[in-house]
């Protein structure tokens, strides 16, 4: 789901967890890039235009809510790297996908979760 290496989310991901107690969240994971996966859940396909799509009704099956609106926000919710605006128009959904600013995707600069103590 993160886009990245399964031995990288593991190191970053046990780092997080002896630093913090608790695993990371999408967003705080360096260079992660959920939308494949995305895509891949949502069969979302891209039209010649370049319009990314999908069938209404499967999204809220998946998703298990009742409108296109609370499907939105669900999805926005566990793709937390991701800013997704989901429009639709008589049972296709019209998928705007975006990449939210992290502090670890800044200037496409490379970041590591590092601890510091002072004592």
């Amino acid at each position: 789901m993160s886009g990245i290496s399964l031995d990288s989310i593991a190191e970053i991901c046990n780092e997080h967890l002896d630093l913090y107690g608790v695993y990371p969240e999408l967003d705080q994971i360096p260079n992660v890039n959920s939308s494949e996966y995305l895509k891949e859940k949502f069969n979302i396909k891209t039209s010649r235009s370049g319009t990314n799509y999908s069938n209404t009704q499967m999204i809220l099956d998946i998703t298990g809510d009742s409108t296109i609106e609370e499907a939105n926000a669900s999805i926005n919710d566990s793709h937390k790297d991701l800013e997704v605006k989901i429009t639709d128009i008589n049972g296709v959904s019209l998928f705007e996908i975006k990449s939210r600013p992290s502090e670890y995707n800044i200037g496409n600069t490379p970041y590591s979760i590092t601890a510091t103590t002072e004592n």
